[in-house]
């Protein structure tokens, strides 16, 4: 009998062992148990835009100096039309604006006072000068709605004798579970033929010095997802023959950013109008990585304040979601 109830506690023993497991193993299979299950997206939209307002507001040769704060109504105006536009239907979203050839924070301040946008402040905003007392009037902002973690603005360096003019404005902006790092650019014109392989230099040492930043600012936030958007006025594009041989905006794209025009056909993306001897093009883009999803995209006329449009894009549900 004492060896029947030994068997049966023995038996007993191993059972209980053998069922607690197979319960932990359940648990182990099980997401909620195991690990914490992934975040859903706090489901904001993200509004971006860029415009070149060209030497606003008083013109380059201060033509329009009388006539400065009726310029600043009408492209309040006109950027308040193309937000209403982009953001119908929205109710729950930020903003970015990426302003260039504007002369300075006075005026971004007049000029956001018509965008129904209670939240949005200034970000970031250049003070190049030209030489030692001459302030530039072609100066780069970023505006925006979300808080702003870190704000600067950069002159490009001088690479072998290669020197381009102004720089970059930088803002990393704070949304939510994920950084936005954004950089607003006005990279150098096209001048005369004779010119233009310099030129494209410039716009090269520009491209890959901005690499170099978001190298470092990717490394120095690594609690968080860092999304990035590039904006602004490149003064060059894929599709002409002159910038066939350029690698601004290819050594980008060898980078993994995608365009906010992606695969849309040149007729469909002028953002800067032809003019005398010159065609339409596509100089201005919103750039971006890292990001959930790919953007809708939709240019508004910036004829009457600038010669080039203004690009808007709509990047959804960006929140906690994964890139």
């Amino acid at each position: 009998m004492k060896k029947l109830l030994s068997f049966f506690a023995i038996f007993s023993s191993i059972s209980l062992l053998l069922l607690l497991a197979i319960c932990s193993r359940c648990q182990a299979d099980d997401p909620a148990v195991s690990k914490i299950a992934p975040q859903s997206s706090n489901g904001t939209a993200l509004f971006c835009y860029t415009w070149n307002m060209e030497w606003f507001p008083t013109g380059k040769d201060d033509q329009y100096k009388a006539k400065a704060d009726e310029r600043i109504k009408t492209a309040g105006e006109m950027l308040r039309d193309a937000t209403k536009t982009l953001q119908e239907n929205s109710t729950a979203y930020e903003q970015i604006f990426f302003l260039q050839e504007i002369n300075g924070s006075a005026t971004c301040n007049k000029l956001k006072s018509y965008l129904n946008s209670p939240k949005l402040q200034i970000a970031s905003i250049s003070s190049f000068y030209r030489g030692k007392n001459q302030k530039d009037k072609q100066q780069m902002a970023i505006l925006t709605t979300l808080p702003v973690l870190e704000k600067s603005y950069t002159r490009w360096r001088n690479e072998d004798g290669i020197k381009p003019p102004r720089g970059f404005t930088y803002a990393l902006l704070d949304n939510k579970d994920s950084y936005i790092a954004c950089f607003c650019l006005h990279l150098k014109a096209n001048g005369a033929d004779e010119e233009l392989s310099l030129v494209k230099q410039q716009r090269e040492t520009s491209s890959r010095q901005l690499l170099d930043k978001i190298k470092e600012v990717k490394a120095s936030h690594t609690n968080r997802i860092v999304r990035v958007i590039i904006a602004g006025d490149f003064n060059t594009n894929v599709d002409d023959k002159k910038f066939l041989q350029e690698d601004t905006l290819r050594s980008l794209y060898a980078a993994h950013y995608r365009s906010c025009f992606r695969d849309l056909k040149p007729k469909d993306r002028v953002t800067h109008p032809g003019r005398g001897k010159y065609a339409d093009t596509t100089f201005d883009y919103i750039l971006y990585k890292d990001f959930p999803n790919d953007p809708q995209t939709k240019i508004f006329p910036g004829t009457g304040i600038s010669d080039h449009h203004i690009v808007g894009a709509k990047f959804e549900q960006v929140g906690t979601v994964k890139p």
